[in-house]
């Protein structure tokens, strides 16, 4: 019956936590949108839709910290109701609360990367698509699909549909480009093997232009092999780079299939840290019951919340140092992903050997 309780207690906090964080990143995420599209005509409802697309990936990455203040806030009730000293004089040591707490938060971390993982991939996707297509100048569209890279471009009153199979270093390779004009007709076709994206004026290799006049069909072989555009290829990466926006299915489809420029490290490391997040939130839960279990109960709660704070940040940090140090090769991308881990856990162990005398 008490672990009912205990459990009825845990889901009621992080619930209220998760809401008071959504509810904050909502209103400073809304600003944001809002300065973004501010120039739309229907800027408002726009920016409200696009803050809801990308609040489950900022909560999804904040659910460390939810766990840890969630896991205080779980303390600080039974504290503030006796109820730790009740359970204890009824043989619950706090060894046996401690892993009560680590069971159901790696349970809730499995939840969290099978469902809501893949569900605020799919609003990243929409969300990013939105922010790409009312882009500064509004002039461009690209998206990535099993049929390869899509953009839309719009230059000097010119539509075009480019789609190309694959990205390889700064080309894109078997690349087709329809260009329309300002009512739709279309006026030519580029079929290349090859174009260098490495700026914004492509250049073709091995190519054919059709130029489509009046219904005919010209094979233009005097045109120049340098078209203009919006992309370039630092462009597209940081468009696509963006691997919260990929669901499990597609990374590893990606580890395997390969077509768009990412280095296998950047999926490897990606796809290790959805897989490691139920150990990550079972060891922040950890960290928080330690901390609380610490500390002297006459201590205000203002004191909790500070400390929770402060350790989510100095363990933010300590994960961003250790996935820059792999991502630029000075360790292993899987060092970079155990190191952070493998310290918590053994920091949090060792602190466990006096806590049921607490």
């Amino acid at each position: 019956m008490y672990k009912k309780y205990l459990f009825y207690i845990f889901l009621k906090k992080l619930f209220l936590v998760s809401l008071i964080f959504s509810l904050l990143i909502f209103i400073i995420g809304l600003f944001e949108e809002v300065s973004f599209f501010k120039n739309n005509s229907l800027g408002f409802l726009i920016a409200i839709q696009a803050t809801l697309l990308n609040l489950p990936s900022v909560i999804y990455q904040l659910f460390p910290f939810i766990f840890l203040i969630s896991t205080q806030s779980f303390f600080i009730e039974l504290i503030d109701k006796n109820e730790l000293e009740i359970f204890k004089m009824n043989g619950l040591k706090n060894i046996s609360l401690i892993y009560f707490l680590l069971i159901n938060s790696f349970l809730f971390g499995m939840i969290i990367i099978l469902v809501f993982y893949n569900f605020s991939a799919k609003t990243q996707n929409f969300y990013l698509k939105i922010k790409s297509s009312n882009s500064s100048d509004g002039k461009y569209l690209a998206v990535i699909n099993n049929n390869g890279l899509w953009i839309k471009d719009i230059i000097n009153s010119q539509i075009n549909i480019i789609n190309a199979k694959k990205i390889e270093g700064d080309y894109l390779l078997n690349a087709s480009i329809n260009s329309f004009n300002s009512d739709f007709v279309a006026t030519e076709i580029i079929e290349a093997k090859k174009i260098n994206i490495s700026d914004k004026q492509w250049k073709l290799t091995d190519y054919n232009r059709l130029l489509l006049n009046n219904e005919n069909i010209i094979k233009d072989g005097n045109k120049s092999d340098v078209i203009e555009t919006n992309f370039d290829i630092h462009l597209i990466n940081n468009l696509f780079k963006n691997f919260d926006s990929f669901t499990i299915m597609k990374l590893i489809d990606l580890k395997h299939n390969n077509n768009f420029n990412f280095t296998s490290d950047e999926i490897n490391l990606q796809l290790y840290k959805v897989l490691s997040y139920p150990i990550y939130l079972s060891l922040m839960t950890l960290l928080s019951s330690i901390v609380m279990l610490n500390i002297k109960r006459n201590k205000p709660k203002i004191i909790y919340m500070i400390i929770g704070i402060g350790l989510s940040v100095i363990i933010y940090f300590f994960n961003i140092l250790f996935q820059s140090l792999g991502k630029n090769g000075t360790i292993s991308i899987e060092i970079s992903l155990i190191m952070p881990i493998l310290i918590l856990f053994l920091f949090c162990t060792s602190s466990l050997i006096q806590i049921n005398e607490k």
